[in-house]
């Protein structure tokens, strides 16, 4: 059984998370370039992304592949912060996290 997640689970908590997918959030966390706490907020997302894919049998290198250039999603991911796209609680028309949205 997994454990509970916590949106605020990140460096300095208990991520359950591979190497592999560390680096990954790493990669797209420092591709945005946003400040906290927008950063900690997309870090939290993508944990939970890749934590619920982990908790449904996918592969690590699945959910590598599947994920898409990290790079390119940091750029989208910040912006949508930089346009305003976001509703007052923080909430995107779009799913970031989404390849088929960048």
């Amino acid at each position: 059984m997994s454990r509970p997640r916590s949106r605020e689970d990140g460096p300095t908590g208990t991520s359950s998370l591979p190497p592999q997918l560390e680096a990954l959030v790493r990669r797209v966390l420092d591709a945005a370039g946003l400040e906290l706490p927008a950063r900690a907020e997309v870090e939290g997302d993508l944990r939970a992304h890749f934590e619920d894919g982990l908790d449904r049998g996918i592969p690590t290198a699945e959910l590598i592949a599947s994920f898409g250039d990290p790079e390119v999603a940091g750029r989208s991911i910040a912006s949508s912060f930089r346009r305003g796209t976001r509703d007052s609680r923080g909430a995107s028309d779009h799913c970031w996290a989404c390849p088929a949205h960048w």
